[in-house]
């Protein structure tokens, strides 16, 4: 149609007639010139008065304007000179539309909508803002980022973006992967395996220059980390998690504790505590995240993800459970001396003192354990239902997600803790406490196949991380739940499938006050 303009290209380039390169923000014409770029030209434009010869060689009218919604043509906006972080859709009669102030529009008009990106006006132009819009669209758009992987820190990250090119990178992996994950579609058949790569080199350039001790490669290297979920289809203990371990505990000694009020330096330590724990324990070296500052903020941070009604009673299994996080290479560095030697008389003592001391913590884990999944219960947050397809014969349902994540820790701490109990018991052949020992090893082990259901129902990659704590209680099975348990982790591996979705399993009552485990 004539008078319609076919390009984007910037006003000094249409007003002299000549092809613009678009290489924003300066195109290379006005560079050469050295004159001020007007960057990209809107292909739609509101001119109000007179004729267009009026506003040639003028700067062109800005698609973005503060107006209220009309629906007639005698309402139409004028031009404003001053652009805003407002843009416009030009609607027609054809069909109505339904504006953000849910009123309909059937006739030509102008409905205003705020772009994801608007944070300082203009458009996105650099490689860096574009994926800064793309990320924060993810981040507006997306609640389970939030309620589900737990990734209240992205917020944070749009503006550090077009400061640097690693963060820019690992952050574009991060939205192309989940798009493909949302959209089932294989990374191998997509264009995620070369931003993989080139976020990897990113990364790697990142940790031999001056930006290898900042916020933003932390950033970098934990978005890296949580895309590989789903690239590599893999289990959290594999080799590639242990080597992001090492850059994390390198960095986190170099930036120091979180300050109070630090939400994304706690967010990306707390995203990746899981798998420093497992680091701490392969290296058998004490896992001083969960001490001091460090462990008040990963704590501040972890109760921050559950309902408020229940985060006071929260707190005293958390701090249970991380001082067991922390002392178990101290723990495991005593069993490996007493199973050199268990006859011997200094082992034998030993060995006593351990137990004990685990019998200990049995009891407290047990109890404040149990007085959470109560409150989450009569908070209506926890359910336990009958389950006919589970051969445990029940399942719990639980709000949000995270709290079945929680929980389903804190109980791997329960587990651990009851096998070494039971190991010892074994050692020295004592027949009543093997007995005893073995059926609480075994009812902690029910209790923690009941979270599978739910874990499968929710996102793949979330079930990934939490086949993790449900590894330790693979033991405690017979021949026969064995085999279901295997089923259940080997379903988690089918990233995008619908695994495990039953009807019937909204309703229920608590069961937990029942269970003396």
């Amino acid at each position: 149609m004539p008078g319609i303009p076919k390009s984007h290209g910037c006003r000094s380039c249409k007003a002299r007639k000549i092809k613009c390169d678009q290489k924003w923000p300066v195109c290379s014409h006005c560079k050469r010139r050295d004159i001020k770029c007007s960057g990209p030209t809107s292909l739609v434009k509101f001119v109000h008065g007179g004729s267009r010869a009026d506003h040639r060689g003028s700067e062109p009218e800005p698609l973005w304007q503060h107006h209220q919604p009309s629906s007639s043509p005698e309402a139409a906006p004028t031009a404003s000179a001053a652009p805003t972080n407002h843009r416009f859709i030009i609607t027609d009669g054809t069909r109505p539309v339904l504006s953000e102030d849910h009123a309909y529009y059937s006739a030509i008009g102008v409905i205003e909508t705020t772009p994801p990106y608007a944070r300082g006006g203009g458009r996105p132009t650099t490689m860096g803002d574009r994926t800064a819009s793309r990320l924060l669209n993810l981040v507006q758009h997306d609640e389970d980022l939030d309620s589900i992987f737990n990734m209240k820190y992205l917020k944070f990250l749009p503006q550090r973006i077009p400061n640097s090119g690693c963060l820019r990178d690992a952050a574009s992996l991060f939205c192309s992967t989940l798009t493909d994950y949302r959209r089932k579609v294989s990374p191998s058949d997509s264009q995620t395996m070369d931003k993989y790569g080139k976020a990897l080199r990113s990364l790697r350039r990142a940790l031999r220059g001056d930006q290898a001790g900042t916020i933003e490669t932390l950033a970098s290297i934990t978005l890296v980390n949580r895309a590989e979920g789903y690239i590599l289809g893999d289990w959290p203990w594999k080799p590639f998690n242990h080597v992001h371990a090492e850059a994390v505990l390198c960095l986190s000694h170099q930036l120091g504790p979180p300050r109070p009020g630090d939400e994304l330096y706690a967010g990306l330590l707390f995203e990746n505590f899981r798998n420093l724990g497992v680091h701490f324990m392969k290296k058998g070296t004490v896992n001083f995240f969960g001490e001091g500052a460090w462990g008040q903020a990963l704590s501040e941070t972890a109760l921050s993800h559950l309902p408020m009604r229940i985060r006071p009673h929260a707190g005293p299994i958390l701090s249970l459970t991380t001082q067991h996080y922390t002392n178990v290479p101290t723990v495991l560095a005593r069993l490996r001396s007493i199973y050199s030697s268990p006859h011997s008389g200094t082992s034998r003592s030993t060995a006593l003192k351990l137990m004990d001391q685990l019998s200990g913590e049995e009891a407290q884990l047990h109890d404040e354990w149990t007085a959470l999944a109560q409150r989450a219960c009569e908070a209506d947050e926890l359910v336990e239902v009958a389950d006919a397809y589970s051969f445990v014969q029940s399942s719990y349902r639980f709000h949000p997600g995270f709290l079945g994540e929680f929980l389903l820790m804190s109980l791997s701490a329960r587990v651990v803790v009851a096998r070494m109990q039971y190991d010892l018991s074994v050692l020295y052949d004592d027949p009543e406490d093997v007995e005893f020992l073995w059926d609480q090893y075994r009812k902690i082990c029910i209790l923690t196949w009941k979270f599978v259901p739910a874990m499968l129902d929710m996102e793949a990659l979330v079930s990934f991380k939490s086949m993790m704590p449900l590894a330790v209680s693979f033991e405690g099975a017979t021949r026969w739940s064995r085999s279901g348990c295997w089923t259940w982790c080997s379903a988690t591996r089918r990233c995008g499938a619908a695994v495990g979705r039953r009807a019937g399993r909204s309703g229920g009552r608590c069961c937990i006050s029942r269970a003396r485990c």
